[in-house]
């Protein structure tokens, strides 16, 4: 049965594959092909298995050259076994269905021998996103089971197999805003304190800074020197908001004659007079003036030439103003702010167009330069009134003020991927701000998307920007221009009410302060008054 015969014979020509015995003769030709012995094994296992010449054909032999045992086989199926047979084996699978804040979820298979314990459930599974409270749920047979994982802990319990294992999820977004910190909108990691994200964010520990941090609708304050301790013990559970500032100063800022100098204490909190003296050239190019100090908005100190030679170690605290009003009597159009400062001489008007001219402005944030006159009048400059600002004259005496556009935002917060805040410039819309943010369109309605432009007290527009995610066009009154502090809410539910929308922006937008403010009075420092 392990061969086939052939018999070729030269007068009928003819080739008989012969199954029983015959009579040979002259000038015949027999042909012996070996016949190979196999079965087809299909199922869950894809295999030619072949068999030597003794070998049966049964069960315990198939088995054996596949590597199983009975335990390990669901079904053994076939019609014969014999050469040329298929055999279609399924085998017993342990699997266990992983949901919720698993990096992966879905169907878990093991090996049949291979215990399901829920450390190699976690392995398999990936860990967990950020996302995971450290509670997973069991639910197997119409039974729950809840058990809280530790970092660094092996779990070895058994799992049955079919078993539901679900990581609970709870949000933890830190929203950090303020100064001396990267601004955003931060996601801690399963056991990570809020002390470890204002590091990640940048902070560094100084008595400069109050840390205001609103968590639970609890506010507290902490001292940015004092805070580690008590922040280190705090878990981020949810959403906290926090906002840094910077309540002391420890540089000395001084004005002269159009030009800002600022100088930071070495190893003191003060700087003497002779360093202000010397940092800005003393009263060149006059002979003599007045130096006067200010702090915490109050004069505190004045000095003349006589006191520079008598009483050079005079102490001036960190976080002082100090104008020098030279004797001389010159006539300046002064540039400060978010520019080079600087003084130009000048004893007629001088067109706005010539002096912005000279000046290191980004013209993409840039909206608005402030005038501070020698009358004491303030005029508001809007830089994209092009036309205007050609017929503009500077008298001298005036302050140009160029404000600060490093902290203008726009915020933006519901269903989108990175809540918080986006740096403004000039010309930016809904539609660009949402790209930044990151839309999850899956889950957000986007036939209601609220915007509030005069802050979140007063009614926002809805805008519909359903068909800009269909790949249709827009009307541009739904893609609105956007200007600094402006808020976007994209809620998850068509049902959503505006009242309670206004409620929740409202209360983000009440914690954090959207201006961040500069040196104040400067018209009142420049002027000595």
């Amino acid at each position: 049965e392990l061969s086939e015969i052939k018999v070729f014979n030269p007068e009928t020509k003819e080739t008989t594959i012969v199954t029983e015995n015959i009579s040979l003769k002259n000038n015949m030709y027999i042909d012996i092909i070996p016949v190979e012995k196999y079965v087809y094994v299909v199922g869950d296992i894809a295999k030619t298995l072949f068999f030597d010449k003794k070998e049966t054909i049964n069960k315990e032999t198939i088995l054996a050259k596949l590597g199983l045992t009975n335990e390990k086989v669901k079904s053994f199926e076939y019609e014969s076994l014999k050469p040329g047979s298929v055999v279609k084996i399924k085998i017993k699978k342990n699997y266990v269905y992983t949901s919720g804040a698993f990096n992966y979820t879905g169907r878990l298979d093991f090996d049949v021998s291979e215990p399901i314990t829920l450390s190699a459930i976690i392995s398999k599974a990936r860990g967990f996103n950020n996302e995971f409270n450290g509670e997973i749920v069991l639910f197997n047979n119409g039974n729950t089971k809840s058990i809280t994982i530790e970092e660094n802990k092996i779990y070895n319990d058994i799992i049955e197999p079919g078993t539901m294992i679900m990581a609970k999820v709870s949000k933890r977004d830190v929203y950090i805003l303020g100064e001396g910190v990267a601004n955003g909108t931060y996601t801690a990691k399963l056991n990570d304190s809020l002390w470890n994200v204002l590091l990640r964010a940048g902070f560094v520990p100084s008595n400069k800074y109050e840390i205001q941090i609103k968590y639970n609708d609890e506010m507290k304050k902490y001292n940015g020197e004092d805070a580690e301790e008590a922040l280190s013990k705090m878990p981020i559970i949810g959403e906290i908001y926090v906002n840094i500032k910077k309540v002391k100063n420890d540089n000395v800022l001084i004005y002269k004659n159009g030009a800002v100098k600022v100088i930071t204490p070495r190893t003191e909190d003060y700087v003497t007079l002779i360093d202000v003296f010397s940092s800005v050239n003393g009263f060149s190019p006059s002979n003599d003036g007045t130096i006067t100090v200010y702090n915490n908005n109050e004069k505190i100190a004045e000095f003349n030439s006589f006191d520079v030679i008598n009483n050079p170690l005079a102490k001036i605290p960190q976080g002082s103003y100090v104008n020098f009003i030279l004797d001389v009597n010159l006539n300046y159009i002064t540039v400060l702010g978010n520019t080079t400062p600087r003084s130009i001489k000048s004893e007629i008007p001088i067109p706005l167009t010539e002096i912005l001219g000279q000046l290191s402005i980004d013209w993409r944030t840039q909206k608005y330069i402030n005038l501070y006159k020698a009358n004491g009048e303030f005029e508001k400059i809007d830089l994209d009134a092009v036309k205007s600002l050609n017929s503009i004259l500077i008298q001298p005496g005036t302050v140009v003020y160029v404000p600060s556009t490093h902290n203008q935002y726009v915020y933006i917060f519901g269903e989108v991927a990175k809540p918080g805040v986006i740096p403004y410039t000039k010309g930016l819309n809904v539609i660009e701000a949402l790209f930044k943010a990151g839309v999850n369109t899956q889950t957000a309605e986007l036939t209601n998307v609220f915007l509030f432009t005069d802050g979140p007290n007063q009614p926002p527009i809805v805008l519909n920007l359903k068909d800009f995610y269909k790949g249709n066009n827009v009307p541009e009154n739904m893609n609105k221009l956007l200007e600094p502090g402006d808020i976007i809410y994209i809620p998850k539910n068509i049902l959503t009410n505006v009242v309670n929308v206004m409620s929740t922006v409202s209360n983000f937008m009440s914690f954090f302060n959207s201006g961040y403010t500069t040196y104040n009075n400067i018209n009142n420092i420049i002027s000595g008054n």
